[in-house]
């Protein structure tokens, strides 16, 4: 990925939009976080670890898929952004 694009997804660069999708990610992040202390809160300690180690994978795919379908979308825009040069001319 070049640099300009890791800054971009990792908010070094910021894009000019604020869209009601923020506030709706937000309260579904809320609402997951919630639930997940009180799913903590009814296990065995055992049970918690697993729980632990599952939410840490999750989250680690979930930024890695973030990360890939951002960059597959930047990388159509910029394909679609040229073919349109192409026919332009």
């Amino acid at each position: 990925m070049s640099p300009i694009i890791k800054q971009f997804w990792n908010g070094i660069l910021q894009s000019a939009s604020i869209t009601d999708e923020k506030k709706q990610i937000k309260e579904l992040e809320e609402l997951m976080n919630r639930n997940a202390e009180k799913l903590k809160a009814k296990v065995n300690e055992e049970t918690q670890e697993i729980f632990s180690r599952y939410c840490d994978c999750a989250e680690e795919y979930d930024t890695l898929r973030n990360e890939q379908a951002f960059c597959d979308g930047f990388s159509l825009g910029v394909r679609i952004i040229a073919e349109a040069m192409i026919w332009s001319k």
